[in-house]
C-alpha cells in the first residue's frame, strides 16, 4: 500500500487506495493521507491500542 500511495503522490496527487484487509487511504492535494478503516474489528483493536498507549500518560487532576 505504501508503494501505491507513493506512486499516486508522484503522479496523480489525489486518490484512494485500498487493500483486502479493510484499509483505505485517501490522498489529498496538500499531501495529507487519511486512513479509513472499514473493518469494525480492526477499528476496535486500534481504539483499544490507542487507549492502552495513552493510559496514565496524562497527570491526574490537580497533579503536575
Amino acid at each position: 500500500m505504501v508503494d501505491r500511495l507513493t506512486a499516486m503522490r508522484n503522479t496523480e496527487f489525489t486518490g484512494e487506495v485500498s487493500d483486502e484487509n479493510g484499509w483505505r487511504c485517501r490522498l489529498f492535494e496538500n499531501g495529507n493521507v487519511h486512513i479509513c478503516i472499514d473493518s469494525i474489528s480492526l477499528l476496535n483493536a486500534l481504539n483499544d491500542l490507542i487507549s492502552i498507549y495513552f493510559a496514565n500518560q496524562l497527570p491526574a487532576a490537580g497533579k503536575k
